[in-house]
C-alpha cells in the first residue's frame, strides 16, 4: 500500500511541473521572454517566483528519476551522480543572475557564455548523461524498452532545439522541454512497474 501511495505521489509531482512551469511564464509572455528573463527582469516577486520554481522542479526531477532507477534496480554509481548534478545544476541556475539586469530589445538578445547559461546547459547535459546510462543498462534486460527510451530522448533534446530555431530564446522551449520530459518520465515509470511486475511473476514460478 505504501509503495502504490508513493508511486501515485511520484507520478502526481512529474505531471505538476509542466503545470507550475506554464503558471511561471503567465505573467510575463512565454511568447517573448524566457523564464530567466523573466526572474532577472521583472522585479523582486518574479525573481522570488522564479527561484522557487527552479527548487521545486529540481526536487521533483531529481526524486521521480531516482525512484525509477531504484525500482529498476540501477547500480551504476556514475547514472546516480549524474542525476544528483544535474539537479544541484538547474538550483544554481535559478540562483545565478543573468548578465542583463532589465529587459532588452529582443534584437539584439544574444546568449552569451555566463555562468547562469553554463549552468543551464550543464543541467540540461548531465540529466541527458543520467538518462543515457540508465536506457544502456535498460537494454541489457529489454531493448524495446531502450529504444523507447531512446526515441524519448531523441524527442525531447531534439524538439527542444527544433523550438529554440523557431520561436528563439523565450519560454516556449523551456515549456516543452519540460512538458516532453514529465510525460517521458510518466511513460517510463509505468514500463519499470511492468517489469517489476512481470519479474516478481517469473520469480513465484
Amino acid at each position: 500500500m505504501k509503495r502504490d501511495l508513493m508511486r501515485d505521489l511520484i507520478i502526481f509531482a512529474v505531471a505538476s511541473i509542466p503545470v507550475i512551469t506554464i503558471l511561471a511564464s503567465l505573467e510575463q509572455s512565454p511568447f517573448e521572454y524566457t523564464l530567466s528573463m523573466m526572474g532577472n527582469w521583472f522585479g523582486a516577486d518574479e525573481r522570488l517566483k522564479f527561484i522557487v520554481w527552479g527548487i521545486i522542479t529540481s526536487i521533483i526531477l531529481t526524486s521521480a528519476i531516482y525512484y525509477i532507477y531504484k525500482k529498476t534496480e540501477v547500480k551504476n554509481k556514475d547514472t546516480y551522480n549524474s542525476l544528483l548534478i544535474s539537479g544541484i545544476f538547474l538550483m544554481l541556475t535559478v540562483f545565478t543572475p543573468t548578465p542583463h539586469r532589465t529587459p532588452i530589445p529582443y534584437e539584439i538578445r544574444s546568449f552569451p557564455i555566463d555562468l547562469h547559461n553554463t549552468f543551464g546547459i550543464l543541467f540540461i547535459t548531465s540529466l541527458a548523461v543520467s538518462l543515457y546510462l540508465f536506457s544502456k543498462y535498460i537494454s541489457q534486460r529489454d531493448k524495446r524498452i531502450s529504444s523507447i527510451m531512446s526515441r524519448f530522448l531523441t524527442i525531447i533534446l531534439g524538439g527542444t532545439i527544433v523550438m529554440i530555431i523557431i520561436f528563439g530564446m523565450t519560454g516556449i522551449f523551456e515549456i516543452f522541454f519540460f512538458l516532453s520530459l514529465s510525460i517521458a518520465l510518466i511513460v517510463i515509470e509505468r514500463i519499470a512497474e511492468k517489469m517489476n511486475q512481470k519479474s516478481l511473476n517469473n520469480a513465484q514460478q
